[in-house]
């Protein structure tokens, strides 16, 4: 008991601290004085307070209702059974429906990071206006301490002026509630804070080597006959939880048994073994503190947490030699194709190395080792075909020149920002002879070697592997994807000549924005690609260009709509990209000016009842008498894109319209697409992946050639369980 008399004292002295102070109006960070942590640290404190309050003093005075001027942090009272069932919300649970022979059983193990237990005393009624928050934990301690504070508001009403029905209305804080209580076993309904505003319940459950625990603080106010939004007075703001028992005894969070975990679970759980969880919140976050003094859980309503980016360069421990990145030696017809290939075997002998550190001992360790081994021999077969394989090698440093071109003309200095017409624009042709690239992050070039062999042998087994680009947002997947598309249209024109012109790769996306904004990006690519084309004999005459195929919402589908909308757009004082491209890709000139011209010059748009073209308004741009960009349906059939990029309702459009046969071979004048890429994969599930199962079996039918079907990649960021989806949506 001595311990817990120590921690009440010190617990209230910190809850006292943790009250934020009034803040300045005119507060500013000193930037120039303070490093970047520091920043973040006072950002995310004057983001609370704003979230929950108070910002102005214990005693602040509202002219909002404190629900509406504080978003987090508030605890409603509980509406009534008749409410609930009038508002078609599920009833209250109650803890008499909490028995303990209704747990799940049984718990072994480490903490699955998603497992929350089902029987959690928290309102089920209140998921949008919440009446109760808690945490529940595991613990080998046999007292613990609850700690809560909760602030409230009163509402004044001022004295009517003339005229007025009721005066102006004002909420005025009062001074926080605080307090703590010990527990040793299960409460129920515990009156709490000042008249009993609040309830504390605990559940305490005995199990093998401790306790499972679950606390909650609920507002003890009952809306009857007002909705529980409009009882200032009752609400519950600024909650606090927290729990503190002896150092040490707060144990890791049972999970459920891992008999019924699937072959991923197990294998998350093992890549993951060194991250523990210790509580599982409800309605609230919690966090957890183990400092030797004292193991303490607090319920966050405002959760935050350092996420730290993730690393994309290899250490110098690694030994791969710096070519095997260098972008622009691979883009140089006269870098070493020996030196290059040699570079590119210390990457998969890096990769071969790591491998050999892997624990190997468990079920679920041999099934990624496995794969792992696998990648590793594809990566090398990779290698292989760029060292033997000539054309393959052409194609390769083709694509690496369009990709170092493609970020060159990215940059600011070129069309990385958008210019009028009258603004300079550098369009040097020695930039372009020697232009600078951006080194290949490892997995970028790692993936390229693992796809490399499917892409260039159709009859290898990887042809039918679906490989899948697995990595966080903004790590450079496109780019990795782009390599690959750019590496096969020009195989397909040095292998196949003008037959591999048409079609070479299908591109798809599940929503409208997301496909116009990878167009942009992918154009820069293709325009790229147009560019050495042009300076190279053997790549054929047909254009290599990209084609938009979306919604009329989108873009328009008919030239006759296409000449409406620009009609009215010309004539228009603030002209808007209606057709989706604001710039020239390649020198930065906007399409459309910002401001009415009466020059019809200043517009990149060429647009008639039978065509439709978009060019560079500017005279000395390579691209001033065609973009080779499409987005007009009609377009789209007449040209043939190189690049199709369309989201996946789409596709479906093929059924219906036999026109969108051109991109499928063009009734035999091309050959069909090589190459197929499925952005944002996670999000073709339910009944859109099953719709989109059926007519991908279609599509990949209609690319075959000889008999073998299309390469498939596909990416995402995030996803579960993508071997299920992949053999779902493609049956591979």
């Amino acid at each position: 008991m001595a311990y817990i008399d120590r921690q009440v004292r010190h617990r209230s002295s910190r809850m006292r601290d943790r009250t934020p102070r009034p803040r300045d109006k005119g507060e500013r960070v000193e930037t120039d004085k303070a490093n970047h942590d520091d920043v973040r640290d006072q950002f995310v404190r004057f983001l609370e307070a704003e979230l929950v309050g108070p910002t102005d003093g214990e005693t602040e005075i509202l002219t909002d209702p404190p629900h509406r001027r504080y978003l987090a942090g508030t605890l409603y009272p509980r509406a009534d059974h008749d409410e609930i069932v009038a508002n078609g919300l599920s009833s209250t649970l109650e803890l008499s429906d909490l028995d303990d022979e209704d747990d799940p059983e049984p718990y072994e193990g480490a903490v699955e990071s998603d497992a929350q237990p089902t029987d959690a005393p928290v309102e089920a009624s209140t998921r949008f206006l919440p009446s109760s928050l808690g945490i529940s934990f595991f613990t080998a301690a046999d007292e613990i301490m609850v700690s809560y504070s909760a602030g409230r508001y009163e509402t004044v009403e001022a004295v009517p002026v003339e005229g007025s029905s009721r005066g102006e209305r004002t909420w005025g804080r009062k001074p926080t509630m605080r307090g703590h209580t010990v527990v040793s076993g299960a409460l129920r309904d515990e009156p709490i804070l000042e008249d009993g505003r609040g309830q504390l319940d605990v559940r305490w459950r005995p199990r093998l080597g401790g306790h499972l625990v679950t606390v909650t603080l609920t507002n003890a106010a009952r809306a009857t006959t007002q909705k529980p939004d409009r009882m200032w007075d009752d609400l519950l703001t600024q909650v606090e939880l927290s729990v503190e028992m002896p150092p040490g005894s707060l144990l890791e969070y049972p999970a459920v048994a891992s008999e019924t975990f699937d072959d991923e679970e197990l294998e998350l759980r093992l890549q993951y073994r060194a991250h523990e969880n210790h509580a599982v919140g409800h309605g609230a976050a919690p966090e957890w503190t183990r400092d030797g003094a004292a193991d303490r859980v607090i319920a966050r309503t405002v959760p935050f947490e350092l996420v730290r980016g993730t690393l994309t360069e290899l250490s110098d421990s690694w030994q791969v030699n710096p070519l095997a990145f260098d972008s622009s030696a691979m883009a140089n017809s006269e870098s070493s194709r020996t030196e290059i290939c040699a570079a590119l075997g210390t990457l998969v002998s890096a990769y071969s190395s790591w491998r050999g550190g892997l624990d190997r001992e468990s079920e679920a360790a041999k099934r990624i080792t496995g794969r792992v081994v696998a990648t590793e021999s594809r990566m090398r077969a990779g290698v292989e075909v760029l060292r033997t394989d000539d054309v393959a090698w052409r194609a390769f440093q083709l694509a690496n020149r369009a990709m170092v071109l493609q970020y060159q003309r990215g940059t600011k200095a070129f069309a990385g920002v958008r210019r009028s017409l009258a603004d300079p624009a550098d369009l040097d042709p020695e930039a372009v002879r020697a232009p600078k690239g951006r080194p290949w992050r490892p997995f970028q070039i790692g993936f390229f070697l693992d796809v490399l062999t499917g892409l260039v042998d159709t009859s290898h087994p990887d042809r039918e592997v679906v490989d899948l680009i697995w990595f966080p947002t903004g790590g450079g997947k496109t780019e990795a994807y782009l390599l690959a598309a750019a590496f096969e249209i020009f195989r397909r024109r040095l292998v196949d000549g003008d037959f591999g012109a048409g079609t070479a790769v299908l591109s798809r996306y599940t929503l409208s924005l997301l496909t116009a904004q990878q167009f942009q990006r992918a154009a820069g690519t293709i325009l790229a690609c147009e560019i050495i084309r042009r300076e190279t004999e053997d790549l054929g005459t047909t254009p290599i260009s990209i084609g938009l195929w979306v919604g009329d919402a989108t873009t328009k589908n008919r030239f006759r709509d296409a000449r409406s909308v620009f009609t009215s757009v010309r004539e228009a004082s603030d002209p808007s990209d209606v057709f989706i491209v604001d710039r020239c890709s390649w020198c930065g000139t906007e399409i459309m000016p910002r401001r009415f011209s009466d020059d019809d010059a200043a517009y990149g748009v060429k647009a008639s009842g039978s065509g439709f073209a978009l060019h560079c308004p500017r005279p000395d741009c390579p691209f001033h008498d065609r973009l080779p960009v499409h987005v007009i349906d009609d377009e789209l059939y007449d040209e043939v894109p190189t690049f199709v990029l369309g989201t996946v309702d789409k596709f479906a459009d093929l059924a219906w319209h036999e026109r969108g046969g051109a991109f499928l071979g063009n009734s035999g004048n091309f050959a069909p697409p090589s190459l197929i890429i499925q952005d944002e994969l996670h999000l073709l599930t339910g009944p859109l992946g099953t719709t989109m199962a059926v007519y991908e079996h279609a599509i990949e039918i209609a690319c075959e050639r000889d008999g073998r079907p299309p390469k498939v990649i596909a990416s995402t960021a995030t996803i579960r369980r993508a071997g299920e989806q992949v053999r779902g949506l493609f049956g591979r």
